[in-house]
């Protein structure tokens, strides 16, 4: 593991901390999704963002983290949203 800083706990601490602040920034786009009225193009753009994170986080870690399921399922009822109104 590289140090930054010149610190191996430093580093570590720093993924840690930037894995959680995304979980916090994703549930809050839940939230938001939730909470806002219903636009077809806004609900797009948040399907093609969720569906290109489910690519790529299927294609970086092989299929083994299952985060991309989540993407795709997201991706699919944002969809479904904003074709059916």
């Amino acid at each position: 593991m590289p140090h930054l800083l010149g610190s191996d706990q430093f580093t570590k601490g720093t993924l840690r901390f930037a894995w959680h602040i995304t979980s916090l920034a994703w549930f809050g786009f839940a939230i938001l999704l939730v909470l806002m009225p219903e636009s077809a193009p806004l609900l797009l753009t948040v399907s093609v963002v969720f569906a290109l994170s489910g690519v790529f986080s299927a294609y970086y870690t092989k299929g083994k983290h299952l985060s991309w399921l989540v993407f795709f399922v997201i991706s699919g009822l944002t969809l479904a949203s904003a074709v059916n109104g």
